[in-house]
């Protein structure tokens, strides 16, 4: 049976249940949101309070593995029988004891403000077993860390022993710390992933995100209460409620202009070419056609033989069986749309078009096996490129209410068809017809936004600019390397703490590794630096919560509600590709991060500022305060920077020229300082001895 919970807590579980449907829904897998590296597959089945010891939640993936996990917005580490964390590893031994192979994970959902022993120790020690399969690794972790390792298997061997009678072996004790993780998930109402989810969920839905997420958490409490169980299935009927057509024709979904297009596509539209050409010169010479002359050309696909009697080449060249060589200006599935492309262009004065219809007489109506088979494979093709609602062309995000139902169709390629921007195709791609959005004005500001590109990149890095949020001065700014780009050394630094703890000098949230004599030298100038401190009365440390680099007076000033951490003695250690796994932050430090582009070259405010932006939803407020100060910004894109080494690449060339990059600025007036932070480099800093407080990272 479920713990008893408070109604805060049972918020939480169902949010969490509302989002693990969003994936099931949607086909994403565990794995790209949760950090179980075996779980790279979708979900088939929810189990909402199930009749197992770990009973909030059961995953069921296609293989036929589960996922299980128990809900705690809040928990604290106890070896108290009576606690919360106790009952917790009980359920997970329970779960073992039945010895399961398709049991794969047992789930700790927590939030992150819960106890940091247990949602950044005790993960970090889980972690670190199961990349080294081994209990050893637990001796060469911190004191905490081992803390709560200890804490952690001392429950689970008394209440192995309290329910079967016998001492636990290491290998079960192994066994079940392989199952176990702590995740975090801050999705209550206003935090960061449930913006994300309403990111994910936008040109999805017919209603509001905000809207489905709260009757979706609603859903989730009903089916908890009634212990339901929920297939891939019956929730696709649930959310087709959501994703049928509107009840104004001419404005449909995403998903309801695919389902549309199926029902409309037939086998005319694949039959059927309809160009929109002019002869070239050679033609022109050859068929004694003027210069001014526009065909409109009608032509079969598949003839008798089944095979095309004309080929077309990239970007806009037609040729044909007669000899025929045409510049492409137009091409669709039908002639209505040739007509309209005519009616919206301006060509030459006296200008000729001439109309050449395709022969049927004595043509068969029945579609032709040929027919049959292309469009099956258009439709598949479709609905695998239009499930990220990317343009098929230029690979970019579409954030507009109108797009074009493209089919590749060339020399080069065939037998591709998905969504495009209106302004995409070229000549020689076959429209077949128009897709309407139902985009919020929110997303519409996103132009060509990737959102589920960013929402995979986000939970895997960004930490540099939550770290930003703990630095209590008006004057911080961010300072980089641009020369630290070989990660080839085979040693490493490791700071002993005077809470017993061991801090590793990282780069960019990843332990930093050194050849034999530069982690000498390092070793020797900040012995030399640490004495230079003592002798001012001071020493260096870290501050605890973002374990910022810093010294005791610094801590005071730039981190005031959090402890210091003095270091007492630095040594060299060889690197550990275990340990560094265990200690590493996060997969990119600074990324992802937003640019803005304008023609290909990126956006540069009026004052020289290169901005950037750490989240989505501040683009718009952003834009309107840049435009308030003089910046005209039209037709621009919203671009991903994906990685670190893209970053200080993009960051460093444009500082060298004089353009300063700042993240999330919001102009005050002409002649102050942007509020946000400035991007340095460490050698202007150097260079410059600024007397600005500097946040080491």
């Amino acid at each position: 049976m479920g713990l008893q919970a408070t109604n805060a807590g049972i918020d939480f579980q169902q949010r969490v249940s509302a989002f693990m449907m969003i994936l099931m829904e949607f086909g994403i897998e565990v794995s790209k949101v949760l950090r179980i590296d075996n779980a790279n597959e979708k979900i088939e089945k929810i189990d909402f309070e199930a009749c197992e010891s770990i009973d909030d939640l059961v995953l069921t993936l296609e293989s036929g593995r589960r996922i299980f996990f128990q809900m705690k917005r809040t928990i604290s580490l106890s070896d108290d029988s009576s606690s919360e964390f106790y009952k917790v590893c009980k359920q997970f031994v329970e779960q073992n004891i039945k010895n399961r192979t398709s049991d794969i994970a047992y789930v700790l959902m927590t939030r992150s403000e819960s106890s940091s022993i247990i949602v950044h120790k005790l993960r970090r020690v889980l972690d670190g077993i199961r990349l080294s399969k081994d209990l050893n690794i637990v001796s060469s972790l911190n004191i905490d860390e081992k803390t709560a390792f200890e804490k952690f298997s001392a429950n689970v061997r008394n209440i192995y022993k309290e329910l079967t009678g016998e001492v636990i072996t290491e290998q079960a004790l192994l066994s079940i710390c392989l199952k176990t993780y702590v995740e975090t998930l801050d999705i209550e109402t206003g935090e960061s992933f449930e913006k994300n989810i309403f990111l994910m969920l936008y040109g999805k839905l017919q209603i509001e995100p905000v809207t489905f997420w709260e009757g979706l958490i609603a859903r989730a409490v009903d089916y908890g209460a009634k212990r339901r169980s929920v297939s891939a299935e019956s929730l696709k009927s649930f959310f087709d409620n959501y994703t049928i057509k509107s009840a104004d024709e001419t404005k449909l979904s995403a998903i309801d202009t695919i389902s549309e297009w199926k029902r409309e596509l037939n086998e005319r539209d694949i039959r059927f070419d309809n160009v929109v050409c002019r002869p070239n010169e050679k033609t022109q010479k050859a068929f004694e056609l003027a210069s001014n002359t526009i065909l409109v050309i009608e032509l079969y696909r598949f003839e008798d033989s089944e095979k095309r009697n004309y080929k077309y080449v990239s970007p806009n060249m037609l040729f044909l069986q007669n000899g025929m060589e045409l510049e492409v200006l137009y091409r669709s599935s039908s002639q209505d749309r040739c007509v309209e492309y005519l009616n919206t262009k301006s060509f030459e004065d006296n200008h000729e078009i001439i109309f050449l219809p395709a022969n049927k007489k004595g043509v068969s109506s029945d579609p032709k096996a040929a027919e049959i088979m292309h469009k099956s494979l258009i439709l598949k093709s479709f609905e695998e490129n239009s499930s990220s609602c990317n343009c098929i062309n230029c690979g970019k995000a579409i954030t507009d209410k109108m797009a074009y139902l493209l089919e590749i169709d060339n020399s080069e390629a065939s037998c591709i068809a998905g969504f495009a921007h209106i302004e995409c195709p070229r000549p020689i791609d076959r429209i077949i017809g128009t897709g309407f959005l139902k985009i919020s004005d929110e997303m519409l500001g996103l132009n060509k936004f990737d959102i589920n590109k960013w929402i995979k990149l986000v939970n895997k890095g960004k930490t540099a600019w939550e770290s930003m949020k703990y630095v209590n001065t008006p004057g911080k700014i961010m300072a980089i390397n641009d020369f630290d780009v070989f990660e080839d050394g085979n040693y490493c630094i490791c700071n002993k703490l005077d809470n017993g703890d061991r801090h590793y000098i990282t780069k960019r949230g990843k332990i930093d590794r050194f050849g034999k004599k530069m982690a000498e030298k390092i070793l020797k100038d900040f012995n030399v630096q640490m004495e230079s401190t003592r002798q001012t009365g001071d020493c260096l440390g870290y501050s605890s919560e973002s374990m910022s680099f810093c010294s005791g007076k610094q801590c005071e000033e730039l981190f005031p509600t959090e402890r210091f951490l003095k270091i007492i003695d630095t040594s060299i250690e060889p690197y550990n590709k275990t340990i560094a796994s265990i200690y590493n932050d996060s997969y990119t430090f600074y990324a992802p991060i937003i640019y803005f582009s304008v023609d290909g070259e990126p956006l540069i405010l009026n004052n020289g500022i290169f901005p950037l932006i750490s989240d989505p939803l501040l683009a718009s407020k952003c834009i309107e305060n840049w435009k308030h100060h003089g910046n005209e910004i039209n037709d621009f894109e919203m671009c991903i920077i994906e990685s670190d080494d893209e970053f200080i690449l993009k960051t460093s060339r444009l500082i060298m020229q004089q353009i300063r990059p700042f993240v999330n600025p919001m102009i005050v007036s002409d002649d102050k300082m942007p509020l946000g932070v400035p991007i340095y480099m460490q050698w202007e800093i150097e260079a410059q001895a600024k007397k600005v407080p500097i946040v080491e990272l």
